[in-house]
C-alpha cells in the first residue's frame, strides 16, 4: 500500500453502534467520505439519513 487513501478505499466502514445518534451517523458518514472508503454499512432504518449525509459531502 502506497498511502492511506489507497488502503481506505479497500475498507468497509460500519456505523452500527446500538446507541447510535443522528450526530454519530453524520460524523461516521463524514469520515467515510473523507477517506473515500469502499462502502458504508448502517442499520436499515438509517439508510435514507446516511444517503442524505453522503450526498451533502463535496466531491473529491
Amino acid at each position: 500500500m502506497s498511502n492511506v487513501q489507497e488502503l481506505a478505499s479497500m475498507i468497509d466502514h460500519t456505523i452500527l453502534h446500538p446507541q447510535l445518534t443522528d450526530k454519530d451517523l453524520e460524523i461516521g458518514c463524514q469520515v467515510a467520505a473523507k477517506y473515500n472508503v469502499a462502502s458504508v454499512c448502517v442499520k436499515p432504518f438509517a439508510v435514507d439519513q446516511a444517503k442524505n449525509y453522503w450526498q451533502e459531502q463535496p466531491l473529491k
